[in-house]
Protein backbone atom coordinates (compact mmCIF):
# COMPACT_ATOMS: atom_id res chain seq x y z
CA UNK A 1 0.00 0.00 0.00
CA UNK A 2 1.18 3.51 -0.77
CA UNK A 3 0.02 6.70 0.93
CA UNK A 4 0.64 10.22 -0.36
CA UNK A 5 -0.03 13.46 1.46
CA UNK A 6 -0.15 15.30 -1.89
CA UNK A 7 0.00 14.51 -5.59
CA UNK A 8 3.15 16.47 -6.29
CA UNK A 9 6.72 15.27 -6.14
CA UNK A 10 7.44 17.32 -3.01
CA UNK A 11 4.96 15.48 -0.82
CA UNK A 12 5.63 12.64 1.58
CA UNK A 13 5.32 9.10 0.24
CA UNK A 14 4.75 6.22 2.66
CA UNK A 15 4.77 2.51 1.82
CA UNK A 16 3.23 -0.24 3.95
CA UNK A 17 3.98 -3.94 3.46
CA UNK A 18 1.31 -6.07 5.11
CA UNK A 19 1.96 -9.70 6.03
CA UNK A 20 0.03 -12.25 8.03
CA UNK A 21 3.05 -14.25 9.18
CA UNK A 22 6.27 -13.79 7.16
CA UNK A 23 7.60 -10.58 8.70
CA UNK A 24 11.21 -11.28 7.58
CA UNK A 25 10.18 -11.17 3.92
CA UNK A 26 8.16 -8.03 4.63
CA UNK A 27 11.26 -6.34 6.12
CA UNK A 28 13.21 -7.08 2.94
CA UNK A 29 10.40 -5.64 0.82
CA UNK A 30 10.06 -2.62 3.11
CA UNK A 31 13.81 -2.01 2.88
CA UNK A 32 13.66 -2.06 -0.93
CA UNK A 33 10.85 0.49 -0.72
CA UNK A 34 13.20 2.93 1.03
CA UNK A 35 14.74 3.70 -2.39
CA UNK A 36 11.36 4.97 -3.67
CA UNK A 37 9.55 6.42 -0.64
CA UNK A 38 10.16 8.65 2.36
CA UNK A 39 8.95 6.24 5.04
CA UNK A 40 8.41 2.49 4.98
CA UNK A 41 6.37 0.30 7.34
CA UNK A 42 5.56 -3.36 7.88
CA UNK A 43 2.07 -4.16 9.17
CA UNK A 44 1.40 -7.46 10.95
CA UNK A 45 -1.42 -8.86 13.08
CA UNK A 46 -1.19 -7.56 16.64
CA UNK A 47 -0.83 -11.11 18.03
CA UNK A 48 2.38 -11.57 16.03
CA UNK A 49 3.87 -8.11 16.63
CA UNK A 50 5.01 -8.93 20.16
CA UNK A 51 7.12 -11.85 18.89
CA UNK A 52 9.04 -9.81 16.31
CA UNK A 53 12.63 -8.64 16.78
CA UNK A 54 12.10 -4.88 16.72
CA UNK A 55 15.86 -4.23 16.66
CA UNK A 56 15.87 -5.20 12.98
CA UNK A 57 13.23 -2.54 12.28
CA UNK A 58 14.99 0.15 14.31
CA UNK A 59 18.36 -0.49 12.66
CA UNK A 60 16.83 -0.37 9.16
CA UNK A 61 14.68 2.68 9.92
CA UNK A 62 11.51 0.76 9.06
CA UNK A 63 8.34 1.27 11.07
CA UNK A 64 6.30 -1.59 12.52
CA UNK A 65 2.51 -1.51 12.79
CA UNK A 66 0.37 -3.92 14.82
CA UNK A 67 -3.10 -4.37 13.33
CA UNK A 68 -6.17 -5.76 15.07
CA UNK A 69 -9.09 -3.61 14.03
CA UNK A 70 -7.06 -0.65 15.28
CA UNK A 71 -3.52 0.16 14.25
CA UNK A 72 -0.74 0.64 16.80
CA UNK A 73 2.68 1.99 15.87
CA UNK A 74 5.18 -0.34 17.56
CA UNK A 75 8.31 1.13 15.93
CA UNK A 76 8.54 4.60 14.40
CA UNK A 77 10.20 4.75 10.98
CA UNK A 78 13.08 7.06 10.13
CA UNK A 79 12.92 9.19 7.01
CA UNK A 80 14.83 7.39 4.30
CA UNK A 81 18.22 8.72 3.25
CA UNK A 82 18.24 6.17 0.42
CA UNK A 83 15.35 7.68 -1.57
CA UNK A 84 16.20 8.20 -5.24
CA UNK A 85 14.18 11.19 -6.51
CA UNK A 86 13.47 9.56 -9.88
CA UNK A 87 12.12 6.41 -8.21
CA UNK A 88 9.94 8.45 -5.85
CA UNK A 89 8.64 10.48 -8.82
CA UNK A 90 7.75 7.22 -10.57
CA UNK A 91 5.70 6.10 -7.55
CA UNK A 92 3.88 9.45 -7.38
CA UNK A 93 3.16 9.42 -11.12
CA UNK A 94 1.87 5.82 -10.97
CA UNK A 95 -0.48 6.79 -8.13
CA UNK A 96 -1.69 9.85 -10.04
CA UNK A 97 -2.34 7.69 -13.10
CA UNK A 98 -4.35 5.16 -11.08
CA UNK A 99 -6.35 7.91 -9.40
CA UNK A 100 -7.03 9.47 -12.80
CA UNK A 101 -8.36 6.15 -14.08
CA UNK A 102 -10.82 6.10 -11.18
CA UNK A 103 -12.21 9.50 -12.14
CA UNK A 104 -12.13 9.22 -15.97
Amino acid sequence: MVALNSLDNNGTVIAVEAKISDWKTAVKQAFRNLFSVDFSYVAVPEARASRIDTVVFKEAGIGLLAVDGDVTRVVDPIQSVLTVPEKKRFVVEACKKRLGELYD
